[in-house]
Formats: structure tokens, C-alpha cells, sequence
């Protein structure tokens, strides 16, 4: 038979599993003490700045462009209606989720330039 070899344990640190209870305790009775628990425990706020940034009707033309797809094209691409597209390019502020989106295309265009070269193949075989 084989035996099974197990560090042994520094008896005076305590376990993950302890440290996990004492810190649940702790909780518990800041709570029931009606302290603030930022006066009780370490806490830190942090901001982070995750607002898609602004896109000017130029920065638009020129992503579309980039792919080489007319305002159509680039409509259906991203889910958007043609008249979407060219209010964006006409000056109309897109909303935070497709300046997102803008964002991402611009970041990594190749998956949206194999999408459309897929669909041009695709169009060309029927």
C-alpha cells in the first residue's frame, strides 16, 4: 500500500477555511454594532472611466470607408438601419452602445472584414 504524503500544516497559521469564518465574523458583528464599515474594514473605491469615447461624422465615413462598404452595407453589418448610419455621418451622436461598437470595430476590423468578404463570396455563388 501506498501512503499518501501531505505537508504538514503550520499549526499557528490559521486555514484559508478560518480566515474566511474570522472575516465573516467580523462582518457580522461591525453589522450588529451599527458601525460603518468603512470605519471597520479596508475599503477601496476605484473609478474607472469606461465611457465609449465621442465619434464625429468624419470618424464614422472613415471606419465605413476603412471597410469599403457603402452606407448600406455598413448599415447591415452592424444591426443598424441605412438611416441610422447617415444621421450618424450627418452629425447625429450615435448612443453609448454603438459608439461601443465603433469602438471595437476599429480596434480589430478583421473579423468584420472577413463578415463582409464572406457575404460578397456568399452573394457571388448564387
Amino acid at each position: 500500500m501506498s501512503e499518501s504524503i501531505r505537508p504538514t500544516e503550520n499549526a499557528s497559521e490559521p486555514t484559508t477555511g478560518e480566515e474566511i469564518i474570522r472575516g465573516l465574523k467580523g462582518l457580522r458583528d461591525a453589522l450588529a454594532s451599527g458601525v460603518r464599515l468603512p470605519d471597520r474594514f479596508t475599503m477601496r473605491t476605484i473609478e474607472l472611466e469606461l465611457e465609449p469615447r465621442d465619434w464625429t461624422p468624419d470618424d464614422i465615413r472613415a471606419l465605413r470607408e476603412r471597410l469599403h462598404a457603402s452606407q448600406a452595407v455598413f448599415a447591415k453589418l452592424i444591426g443598424a438601419s441605412i438611416k441610422t448610419v447617415q444621421a450618424w455621418e450627418q452629425g447625429n451622436a450615435p448612443p453609448p452602445m454603438a459608439r461601443r461598437l465603433l469602438e471595437c470595430i476599429q480596434q480589430n476590423p478583421e473579423p468584420w472584414e472577413r463578415i463582409l468578404h464572406e457575404a460578397a463570396v456568399a452573394k457571388s455563388a448564387e
